[in-house]
């Protein structure tokens, strides 16, 4: 039976649910329960990891502004947010961090948020540091609902139902209605029912840019019911370990540890979100950096910004490998 997802999203914040069990990020995970197998679901909440890294910039070894260099997809589907948004890591007052040399004092801080399950293991070494953050965010409808049911696979849900304080939105391009619920804050709260993604975040901000560029309202419908959402779950990070820069006294930072754990609630009354990063950087020598050879064809272009259409743009082979002399 095909399943069908909705996608939870406020502001950049993508977090997936659905009326059934879920799925995961980029490969479908699914977990065998008797002969049935039931799809996980999956969360994405990038801002403690981007607060977390800024915030390590602080330390006076490392250093600000840090170029990190890419070693995998996932650490470049990364950046390129963290290069994007980098610039409001701390205009969120939902987000608490800290950074030390200590990782006991790192631990403690999780610990007092109401995250003691992550804990980072002792090893910095010389020179290294840690450094965690903490998002608490609780968001609340303007009108609050009833507590009713939802049924999905022959199974029942406990849901939310409210009748006033929303609207059903169509865009071009996705199968289903858009479901705004307006809150008592300036917080967006989206639902869209959608098979799994394999970028929430690119999704969810995809969608949010639809809504607001041709965004349709629907207005057939006199209530909206959703599943109310219990979840706790450890999110695989990891790929962020082994990734590098040069600090500000020329030793390469290399990320040892990357640990993150979040929770989202919802019901009739709002949604409240809780997710905590957690990093280790270790130290290391001084490296000796290698050269990059292009001894291949290789593509050129000249872009001007602010213009999409190149300038210039050139396949080179080595026909045209040759010394121009002084270009004037």
């Amino acid at each position: 039976m095909h399943h069908i997802h909705f996608i939870l999203f406020a502001a950049l914040l993508a977090i997936p649910e659905r009326s059934f069990p879920m799925q995961h990020v980029a490969v479908q995970k699914q977990v065998a329960q008797g002969q049935a197998m039931v799809q996980q679901s999956v969360t994405s909440c990038t801002w403690p990891i981007i607060t977390a890294l800024v915030t390590a910039e602080q330390n006076q070894s490392i250093g600000p502004d840090l170029w990190w260099l890419v070693t995998n997809e996932q650490q470049g589907r990364f950046l390129r947010l963290f290069t994007q948004f980098r610039h409001l890591a701390g205009r969120f007052p939902e987000i608490v961090s800290m950074c030390s040399r200590s990782i006991p004092a790192i631990n403690r801080f999780l610990a007092e948020k109401g995250f003691p399950e992550v804990q980072l293991e002792d090893n910095l070494g010389p020179g290294g540091v840690g450094v965690a953050s903490v998002l608490k965010l609780f968001v609340q409808w303007l009108v609050p609902g009833k507590q009713s049911t939802v049924h999905a696979n022959g199974s029942a849900y406990p849901a939310a139902k409210l009748e006033t304080a929303f609207r059903l939105l169509r865009v071009p391009g996705h199968e289903h209605l858009i479901v705004e619920i307006r809150t008592v804050s300036d917080d967006q709260v989206f639902l869209t029912m959608m098979d799994c993604p394999e970028d929430l975040d690119a999704r969810a901000m995809l969608l949010s840019s639809s809504i607001n560029q041709q965004g349709e309202t629907e207005h057939v419908y006199s209530a909206v019911l959703f599943p109310m959402v219990d979840l706790d779950q450890k999110v695989d990070i990891s790929f962020l370990c082994g990734m590098a820069a040069t600090g500000r006294d020329g030793h390469p930072v290399i990320i040892a540890q990357a640990l993150q754990q979040t929770r989202l609630q919802m019901n009739e009354i709002g949604a409240k979100v809780e997710s905590t990063v957690a990093v280790s950087m270790m130290m290391g020598m001084v490296l000796e950096w290698k050269d990059y050879i292009i001894n291949q064809p290789f593509l050129m272009w000249i872009q001007r910004p602010g213009c999409e259409l190149p300038l210039f743009v050139g396949w080179l082979a080595p026909d045209c490998w040759k010394n121009p002399g002084e270009i004037k």
